[in-house]
């Protein structure tokens, strides 16, 4: 009797220890800051966005991501605000929002993660042109979330995206970019 209770016992200890870093399915829960940067002839701009919709597969125990084995973002073009119509509106027709509605993020692989630095490889599709990128992340396991920050210095003419113009040209945008975001993942 007593070896069976050890036996259950070392078996329910093992199943506890699986659970604390099984692999679990998380939901894009909450959008700190997801931000769009460039400059112009005139001034530095920037387009934010709360609308976000995003799930992953990631193993973690308590602190640490162990393994990421799936991530995707995705996020309505029109959701991007400045504040100003006219420049939303520009912004809209330079990422051709009526045929290509969204931006989408895949992750493919990881390089690696160190300490709480996840460096991996995804494909970014902006106005149906797909890249693949490689970025760094941050990340901080707490609770039922994953919360991952960092950015990403693109171009449009990496997407082959004319870069917007208004005042009949007059007014040009730069073609560099940075998107910053800090978003939180929460398990389902």
């Amino acid at each position: 009797m007593i070896k069976l209770l050890l036996l259950i016992s070392t078996f329910a200890l093992g199943l506890a220890q699986i659970e604390v870093s099984a692999q679990a399915t998380f939901s894009l829960d909450d959008v700190h800051e997801l931000k769009v940067e460039g400059t112009s002839t005139i001034h530095d701009w920037d387009m934010v966005s709360e609308f976000t919709t995003g799930s992953a597969r990631i193993t973690t125990d308590e602190r640490r991501v162990e393994e990421l084995h799936s991530l995707t973002f995705e996020m309505e073009v029109e959701s991007l605000e400045s504040g100003r119509r006219r420049m939303d509106r520009n912004a809209y027709s330079a990422l051709e929002s009526d045929s290509h509605p969204k931006i989408t993020f895949e992750f493919k692989r990881v390089n690696g993660i160190e300490g709480r630095t996840i460096s991996a490889i995804g494909d970014l599709t902006i106005a149906g042109e797909t890249r693949e990128i490689e970025m760094e992340v941050t990340y901080r396991v707490r609770g039922n979330g994953v919360r991952f920050s960092g950015s990403q210095e693109i171009a449009f003419s990496d997407f082959n995206i004319d870069a917007p113009t208004a005042m009949m040209g007059t007014v040009t945008t730069g073609d560099e970019l940075t998107i910053s975001f800090d978003v939180t993942y929460s398990r389902n």
